[in-house]
């Protein structure tokens, strides 16, 4: 039995200040996610283009397509967060 790689993932990260970016400092410009295994460093950005729906609305967002079937982890370093998740299936079938 082959195994197939999934299809493609959106991975979203929620982002916001609601008091506003204080004098001097400098708006947040990409959330980088670490995907082991693998060793993939994917940088989620919020400008409007590719998988992110709307520019500068707090929703920082990217594609990632995994390398096959398995449980990955997911490392946001920006928040000290870490996702475990499990990709199963196969892609859909284009004719």
């Amino acid at each position: 039995m082959s195994e197939e790689a999934p299809a493609i993932v959106g991975i979203a990260a929620l982002a916001i200040d609601c008091a506003g970016p204080e004098a001097g400092e400098v708006p947040l410009a990409g959330i980088t996610v670490r995907i082991d295994p693998g060793d993939l460093r994917l940088t989620l950005r919020d400008n409007g283009r590719g998988s992110d729906l709307r520019g500068g609305d707090g929703i920082f967002s990217s594609f990632w397509t995994p390398a096959g079937q398995g449980t990955y982890t997911l490392r946001f370093r920006h928040f000290g967060a870490s996702y475990t998740v499990t990709v199963s299936g196969s892609p859909p079938v284009r004719r």
